[in-house]
């Protein structure tokens, strides 16, 4: 063939692509994009241009909305702040209405469902009023008879999205219980019936004023924060009634938020969960408004000082540690000592050799060591005997890079279905760690042997064996608990 008919074909060929792309592919969605949009019931109307719907919620009252600057509120039946998620949707459905056919001949309206007036929903864009009236179903198919405010032809649209239109005035109210940014609470006061908390922020740390003055548990309190922040009503309680009757004289639980918005400006917000009416809890949040929550929301809330209270015995990041020991004491006052090291090929311990994965384990738990509970402030040596921490049946140090020392704890008892007991060396607090802690922290030389060594390891003989030299002389004091 010559080269100047093969070059005519390339061009030919080219061509033809080019034109089966434009016309099938770029052209079939942009007919489709046209299909679509000569299918809108309002095609010149685009859902942020809505700024005023005015209808009949589900439950019979005539509500009417405005929306200025972004934010949607409610002018009648009463003044009150709208949902924004709900009414942005609800604008974003009347722009995105499809016909999915006309009714040939119209007829009378009233054989449709579409006689009455009143009931229109109607909104405005830029000052233009636009609406439509909303029928019967459709005798066959899962569509509804609706008829524009400014065309006689009667068309159907699909029926669920006319639900999507159909709200009750408590859902077309904002049903969030607070308004504010978590990270400018600065300021948290807590009560129930038999306790309190006070709590301020620290830089980036919470901390314990009163009745405690010690580092409070920071992850209860952002998630405390974040649970208010979205927490959304179940519905609305506009009933008169005193707070003592509301059962908010005597709250179930109470929370004063306080602190700056990001213009400076100081803030005060409370929030109160009162007595069970009608199936629900009734709670006074943001302004004053009543609201109804459900009794699963109260759970939520921490109504222990403990929760409050830092729990964590031991904090570093596992890649950091570079040796560990293990101190175990029994009954009869003997103590058997293993140590590991970091080295290029891994953890090492003597003398005896712990099962693969089993030392790594160890130390990453030991990095984020945190209890469930607080048993005791203190407790005295025949207790402290009694619970296994006098002496400690298991004492454990973790070292970092220069021998810094990262965790030193002490592990007591295991009481099957509560948990292991500990402390942290150097505080008289005992702790609860959860039961389940015990597949990865040994409890005792027994626990050790049964459950951190290979299965076929010669415990016997490894026993009385002297420490690996590789190990070198960071270990050589024995830990004492």
């Amino acid at each position: 063939m010559r080269p100047r008919t093969t070059g005519i074909l390339f061009l030919v060929a080219v061509l033809l692509g080019a034109f089966i792309y434009l016309h099938e592919f770029r052209g079939g969605e942009e007919r489709g994009a046209m299909q679509a949009e000569s299918k809108r019931l309002f095609p010149d109307v685009e859902a942020s241009q809505i700024d005023r719907i005015t209808l009949t919620a589900s439950d019979g009252q005539r509500a009417h909305l405005e929306r200025s600057e972004g934010r949607w509120r409610l002018t009648s039946p009463l003044r009150f702040a709208g949902d924004e998620v709900t009414l942005d949707g609800m604008a974003s459905t009347l722009a995105q209405l499809e016909i999915e056919g006309r009714v040939q001949p119209a007829g009378a309206a009233e054989d449709f469902g579409l006689a009455d007036e009143a009931d229109a929903l109607i909104f405005e864009v830029a000052g233009k009023r636009r609406g439509l009236r909303i029928g019967r179903r459709t005798p066959v198919g899962s569509n509804t008879y609706v008829k524009t405010l400014s065309d006689e032809a009667i068309v159907y649209l699909q029926t669920w999205r006319i639900n999507a239109l159909s709200k009750s005035l408590s859902e077309l109210r904002d049903r969030r219980v607070l308004d504010f940014d978590t990270a400018s609470v600065q300021h948290v006061s807590v009560r129930w019936p038999d306790g309190r908390a006070e709590l301020e922020r620290r830089e980036s740390h919470w901390w314990l004023v009163e009745p405690l003055t010690e580092p409070a548990d920071s992850s209860t309190l952002e998630t405390l924060l974040s649970d208010l922040a979205f927490l959304r009503a179940d519905g609305f309680v506009d009933e008169q009634a005193a707070d003592e009757e509301l059962g908010l004289t005597s709250p179930r639980f109470q929370v004063l938020l306080s602190g700056a918005d990001d213009a400076g400006e100081p803030f005060k917000l409370g929030f109160a969960v009162g007595a069970q009416r009608a199936g629900k809890l009734v709670a006074r949040g943001k302004g004053g408004t009543l609201y109804a929550l459900s009794q699963e929301r109260l759970d939520d809330f921490p109504r222990d000082l403990v929760a409050y209270r830092q729990k964590r015995l031991a904090h570093f990041e596992a890649a950091d540690a570079r040796s560990f020991e293990l101190v175990f004491n029994d009954s009869a006052g003997a103590s058997h000592r293993v140590q590991g090291e970091l080295l290029e090929s891994g953890w090492v311990t003597a003398p005896e050799t712990m099962a693969d994965g089993k030392a790594g384990a160890l130390v990453a738990e030991l990095g984020r060591l945190e209890a469930i509970d607080i048993v005791a402030e203190e407790l005295g040596s025949t207790e402290l005997a009694a619970v296994g921490l006098s002496p400690p049946r298991v004492v454990i140090r973790v070292w970092g890079e220069g021998a810094a020392l990262r965790a030193h704890v002490a592990i007591g008892l295991l009481e099957p279905g509560r948990g292991l007991l500990a402390q942290r060396i150097g505080s008289p607090v005992v702790y609860r760690l959860h039961e389940s802690l015990a597949a990865q922290i040994p409890a005792s030389h027994e626990a050790f042997e049964a459950d951190f060594l290979p299965a076929n390891a010669d415990v016997e003989a490894d026993a009385n064996a002297e420490p690996d030299p590789e190990l070198g002389d960071l270990l050589a004091e024995p830990g004492t608990g």
